[in-house]
C-alpha cells in the first residue's frame, strides 16, 4: 500500500511540472511586457594618467568598484573616494597590467599533482569597467570610457511567462550607440525565480523579439522552452518594405549599415527593395606571430633587429617574453547570433556581436 502511494505521489510530481511547463508563454516581443520605467541615471567622467584613474560622478552614489582582469579572472578592486559626496573617486592602477575594462584571455594546463597554470593569449574588450550602485540600490555598470553600459532592474511579483507570481525577477538592460553616437538600452535578458526553486530565463535581441527561453527546473536540470529559428542565410523579412525573397538576385545598395536601434520607417528604401537585418557573433583568439623580450618590444625590433611582425594585441609574460598576437576569426563568416552559445568553445576564446541591418533592392 505504501508503494502504491508513493507511485501516486510521484505520479502526481511529474503531473504538475507538466502542467507547470505547458503553461508558460513565451512573449512576442518584450516591449509587449510592462518592465519597470529605467531610472534617471548619473552620468560618469574618466580621466587616466597612466598611473590614477579618476572618476567623477554628476550625482551622488553609494558604492563602487573598478573591475580589472590582471589574469584569469575578473576582479572588483576598492576606489579611494575623493568626495565625502561620493561623486569623485580614484583607483591606483600601478598595480594591474591593463586599464579597468579590458579582459585576459588564458587557458589552463594541469601537471601530475594537479597544480593549475595559466597562461595567456591575448586581451579582449570585457563588457564593463565599473560597477556602481546607485544611492537606491540600483546596480549600474559603466564601460571605461565612462558610457552606460549595463543596468539591472528588479521586479518581483512579475509575470511574465504565465507562470505564476515570481519571488524574484532580475532584468537586464544593456545600452548599444546608435547612428548619433548615443548609447540607448534595451532588454537583454529577464530570470523570474519562483518558490518551488525553478526559474525561466529568456534572452532578446536588440529589436525585442526573443531568442533563447529555458527553464531551469527544482532539481537543477535545465529545459529549452524557446529557439527562435533563423530565417535562411540567417535573416528576417520585413513586410512593410518588402520581403527578403531566398533565391531571387538581389544586391546591396546605401546606406552599406545602419545601427541597429534605428527604426525601420527612418530608413530609406527604393521600390522593389527590402531591409536586412543582420545579428551575427564572431568568435575569435589569438596566436604567436612573434615572442620578444619587453626591452626588443619596447624598442619596436627583435634579437636580430628585425621590424616586429603585425600583430592585433600584446600580451606580457615576463621581461623575457612578450607575446605579440595575431588575431584569428574562428568564425569568419560568423553565426547567427541565437545560435552562439560559449559552451561550444574554450572558455578563453573571444566573441563579439555585430547588430546592424542593410538596405537591398532585387535585380528583376
Amino acid at each position: 500500500m505504501k508503494k502504491i502511494l508513493v507511485l501516486v505521489l510521484a505520479l502526481a510530481a511529474l503531473l504538475c511540472i507538466a502542467a507547470a511547463a505547458s503553461a508558460v508563454t513565451i512573449p512576442e516581443n518584450v516591449k509587449d511586457l510592462d518592465i519597470p520605467e529605467i531610472p534617471a541615471l548619473p552620468t560618469m567622467h574618466c580621466k587616466n594618467d597612466g598611473v590614477t584613474q579618476t572618476i567623477t560622478f554628476s550625482e551622488s552614489v553609494d558604492w563602487m568598484a573598478v573591475v580589472f582582469c590582471d589574469g584569469h579572472d575578473w576582479t572588483w578592486n576598492d576606489v579611494t573616494w575623493a568626495s565625502p559626496e561620493h561623486t569623485e573617486a580614484t583607483a591606483d592602477m600601478t598595480a594591474h597590467k591593463q586599464s579597468p575594462g579590458y579582459g585576459f584571455w588564458a587557458n589552463s594546463t594541469y601537471d601530475d599533482e594537479g597544480t593549475c597554470t595559466w597562461s595567456g593569449t591575448g586581451f579582449y574588450e570585457m563588457d564593463y569597467a565599473y560597477d556602481v550602485v546607485l544611492k537606491d540600490g540600483t546596480d549600474v555598470k559603466y564601460n571605461q570610457f565612462g558610457d552606460l553600459a549595463e543596468l539591472t532592474l528588479k521586479n518581483a511579483g512579475s509575470e511574465y511567462f504565465g507562470n505564476g507570481p515570481s519571488i524574484g525577477t532580475t532584468i537586464l538592460v544593456k545600452f548599444e550607440g546608435n547612428s548619433v553616437g548615443r548609447f540607448v538600452p534595451y532588454v537583454d535578458e529577464i530570470k523570474e525565480d519562483y518558490r518551488n526553486g525553478s526559474s525561466i530565463h529568456a534572452r532578446f535581441a536588440m529589436n525585442g523579439m526573443p531568442t533563447w527561453v529555458y527553464q531551469i527546473l527544482p532539481d537543477g536540470s535545465r529545459k529549452t522552452l524557446y529557439v527562435r529559428e533563423q530565417p535562411e542565410e540567417g535573416n528576417e523579412s520585413n513586410g512593410e518594405q518588402g520581403e527578403e525573397e531566398p533565391g531571387r538576385p538581389s544586391h546591396q545598395v546605401a546606406p552599406w549599415w545602419v545601427e541597429w536601434s534605428t527604426p525601420d520607417s527612418e530608413i530609406e528604401v527604393p521600390e522593389n527593395g527590402y531591409i536586412k537585418y543582420v545579428q551575427m557573433t564572431y568568435v575569435n583568439h589569438g596566436e604567436d606571430v612573434a615572442v620578444v623580450t619587453k626591452a626588443q618590444f619596447e624598442a619596436g625590433v627583435d634579437g636580430d633587429g628585425n621590424s616586429l611582425p603585425e600583430y592585433s594585441w600584446t600580451w606580457e609574460e615576463s621581461e623575457e617574453k612578450v607575446h605579440l598576437q595575431k588575431e584569428v576569426l574562428d568564425t569568419p563568416d560568423g553565426i547567427p547570433t541565437s545560435e552562439y552559445n560559449p559552451d561550444d568553445w574554450p572558455s578563453w576564446y573571444g566573441h563579439y556581436e555585430v547588430n546592424h541591418k542593410e538596405v537591398w533592392v532585387y535585380d528583376d
